[in-house]
């Protein structure tokens, strides 16, 4: 057989060998833990804190508490004395009571004629609905920001953050579509998602959150451009380390996922968001004992949150009635 005979055969041979190999790995990843929630959920606190939040215990009795996650823990710090939880807010009470009552729309119209206001009570709003676990409610919030805000990039922003969620709770086709859904919502924001290294990170987390056998090539290489975008310009940040981690879990391979997480645990501060991918990696107790026992060590030194007495703030009903 002459070369250029042969060479078809060689080529696709190798090609065959690549994409079974790259399966295996993807299987081997899937078994030592790089589907479970601590790879799954994202670090959803820091994309609220990059928002920014509205500190003040002014304006009277609650008139929600502040919802608590089991999947995402207490509610955002910088959110969580909002004045919009209490009775009184300086200016736009009657919006704010139709976003309760579930009035997205007109509590939209109504709000339009204090743009900063509204963006800010509506970010909120959206908090509320993703840390309560109601994402249909958060997404008709979004839209009705989407509807009579001039920039629409907000309301993008946040029904990105509502089909994220989606993502991370629904495995298999309908988790597919969500995910796609908030990466459609983040790419329309061009350049203004790198901005800050959490929202930078989100993309490559949906990337990789949607990769399947029979797409695995473009869903590799879709996060690796992803995740070199978000370097770009957050290389050292810990939540960009962690997606690294993230990526070589995904392939089975956990020596190269432990020195990422090692960084992401440096870089975020001990962080036991950070320390929770380390206890469900299969294989990295025996390889790397410190790391593992270190993670260990802040898990359990880590505040406990789920109850009153330990400070916790619980999801209550509003002392308001409907709102007609």
């Amino acid at each position: 057989m002459e070369f250029f005979d042969a060479l078809p055969l060689v080529l696709g041979s190798y090609l065959t060998f690549g994409a079974v190999s790259r399966r295996i790995r993807l299987f081997l990843g899937k078994v030592r833990g790089a589907q479970e929630p601590a790879f799954r959920v994202f670090h959803h606190r820091a994309l609220a804190e990059e928002l920014g939040g509205s500190a003040s215990e002014e304006g009277g009795p609650l008139v929600i508490r502040p919802p608590h996650s089991k999947r995402l823990g207490p509610f955002p710090p910088a959110w969580a004395r909002s004045e919009w939880f209490h009775e009184s807010p300086p200016s736009l009470r009657e919006a704010r009571d139709l976003l309760l009552a579930g009035a997205a729309e007109q509590a939209a119209l109504l709000a339009r004629e204090e743009p900063e206001r509204m963006e800010e009570l509506f970010t909120w709003a959206v908090l509320v609905r993703i840390w309560a676990d109601q994402l249909e409610a958060g997404e008709e919030v979004a839209r009705a920001l989407g509807e009579v805000a001039e920039d629409p990039a907000l309301a993008r922003r946040l029904l990105a953050w509502v089909e994220a969620r989606r993502a991370e709770e629904d495995r298999g086709p309908t988790g597919d579509e969500a995910a796609a859904r908030a990466l459609m919502h983040l790419d329309l924001l061009g350049d203004a998602v790198l901005e800050t290294p959490a929202w930078a990170a989100l993309p490559v987390h949906l990337a990789l959150l949607r990769r399947s056998w029979l797409r695995l090539e473009w869903d590799l290489f879709d996060a690796g451009r992803r995740l070199k975008a978000a370097e770009g310009k957050h290389g050292e940040s810990a939540i960009v380390h962690l997606l690294r981690a993230h990526r070589a879990a995904a392939l089975g391979d956990v020596n190269h996922a432990a020195d990422h997480l090692a960084r992401a645990l440096y870089h975020g501060r001990h962080d036991p968001y950070f320390a929770a991918p380390v206890l469900c990696l299969e294989g990295l107790e025996a390889l790397r004992p410190a790391l593992f026992a270190e993670a260990r060590a802040i898990l359990e030194e880590a505040p406990k949150i789920d109850t009153r007495e330990a400070g916790a703030l619980e999801s209550g009903p509003s002392h308001r009635g409907p709102i007609a």
